[in-house]
């Protein structure tokens, strides 16, 4: 077969494929997560299949009208056609989509080979130049030592270049010696799964982890299932000024101290959802934030309240443990989820990770910890109605990067705010 007739024979096949993953992206929101980030445009042999992947793309990521879009590019026909494809796993896309890229260019580079006069070893050198290009472009996994060394001297480097800086952690500090000692702080790429029974202190705990990297100019955005935006405010203002959230809201004495925190927390960049429960309109979400808004960490309170098209919660777990898991890798950032425990786990202590639904969670998890209280029910209830803090257990349990740890912390319910030294931060316990 003829260069030409090779490459539009290639060019057809193509077609079919491009015009499934425009269908998949526009008919399915889970698969368009799955498919955008791991789709490049040079891909696409088709033109037209290639700028409705743009415009979708950009759609996806700043939540804008495509159809507009569309519409003025003259594409409609051809998007109406994508929408006639048949299912095709996202998967077998992917690959398929890769796999004629590379035909089509590996065909143009031994024309352009074949048709060039000169010297055979120089021709051959440029060949296998180009050819290496192809490869690269293809993003073949490099497993050899010279590079893992690459990658260790540049996570090496930066160690000590920020021990230079006069930081101790690779990662961003969580507030909590404990966690920071054993992991290096808060890092990229990492799930840490906090979990505890009802009215552990879950929420604020994370919480307090939120104020922490406020304090390092860190953006978070933070999705809660169970409470609202204003419950939200009212206990990260608590957190930051080491008074009562609800207080400071209704009280005109206190005006200036809550003015001061409203704009720390205004100044923050911080972001709070509570209307997502299905996961892939959360992860789109973090995606976006991600991309266009410089968020550095996620947190997702909790996990059980997390809908992801399962039978039940089982599969729920199951999948939302392989998904943020995926997620984290991907894109390089940090995600803290929140977690019930299951009944079981609640009455005993044990180093067993008993998260509420499949097991799925802690084995998807860098880090996994559970609060408890370290106090009877009758003297914890008494504590409290007393405004005196209150001891809690902070038991990692898994520790992908390091030690694990069983330690007591002590928690304010007034304010929400957690410590490591109840002498230090509430006079003697």
């Amino acid at each position: 077969m003829q260069y030409q007739e090779k490459q539009l024979k290639i060019i057809k096949e193509a077609l079919i494929n491009e015009k499934n993953i425009i269908g998949s992206i526009s008919l399915s929101k889970e698969k368009a997560l799955y498919l955008i980030p791991q789709i490049k445009e040079k891909w696409f042999l088709n033109e037209h299949i290639k700028n409705l992947f743009v415009i979708l793309k950009k759609s996806n990521l700043e939540g804008s009208d495509y159809y507009l879009e569309i519409s003025k590019s003259k594409l409609s026909e051809t998007y109406t056609e994508c929408l006639e494809t048949q299912n095709v796993r996202s998967e077998n896309l992917i690959s398929t989509q890769k796999e004629h890229w590379l035909k089509y260019n590996l065909n143009k580079v031994i024309q352009n080979f074949v048709e060039k006069d000169g010297e055979p070893i120089k021709l051959i050198s440029s060949l296998w130049s180009e050819l290496t290009k192809l490869t690269d472009g293809q993003e073949i996994e490099r497993s050899d030592m010279d590079f893992i060394f690459e990658l260790f001297e540049k996570e090496r480097k930066e160690y000590i270049q920020k021990k230079e800086d006069g930081k101790s952690l690779i990662g961003y500090s969580t507030g909590f010696k404990c966690i920071d000692d054993s992991i290096d702080g808060l890092r990229d790429g990492h799930l840490i799964i906090i979990g505890g029974y009802t009215s552990a202190g879950k929420t604020q705990f994370v919480l307090n982890i939120v104020k922490k990297l406020i304090e390092q100019d860190v953006k978070v955005s933070f999705y809660s299932l169970e409470m609202s935006k204003v419950d939200i405010f009212k206990r990260m203002l608590g957190i930051l000024s080491g008074l009562n959230g609800s207080y400071l809201m209704k009280s005109k004495e206190s005006e200036d101290i809550k003015n001061k925190y409203v704009e720390v927390l205004k100044n923050s960049g911080m972001k709070v959802h509570t209307e997502k429960n299905n996961l892939d309109d959360i992860l789109m979400s973090m995606i976006i934030e991600k991309q266009t808004q410089g968020v550095k960490a996620f947190f997702i309170d909790y996990a059980q309240l997390v809908k992801t098209g399962g039978s039940g919660i089982y599969e729920d777990m199951r999948n939302l443990a392989i998904k943020l898991q995926n997620f984290c890798r991907t894109y390089e950032v940090p995600v803290v989820l929140v977690s019930q425990v299951s009944n079981e786990n609640a009455k005993v202590d044990s180093d067993m990770i008993g998260f509420k639904g499949a097991g799925d969670l802690g084995a998807s998890a860098d880090m996994a910890i559970e609060l408890k209280s370290a106090e009877d029910k009758g003297e914890r209830e008494r504590r409290i109605s007393e405004n005196k803090p209150v001891k809690v257990k902070i038991h990692a349990k898994k520790n992908r990067h390091g030690k694990i740890f069983n330690d007591e912390i002590f928690f304010q319910p007034l304010s929400g705010q957690f410590t490591e030294d109840s002498k230090e931060y509430f006079g003697d316990f």
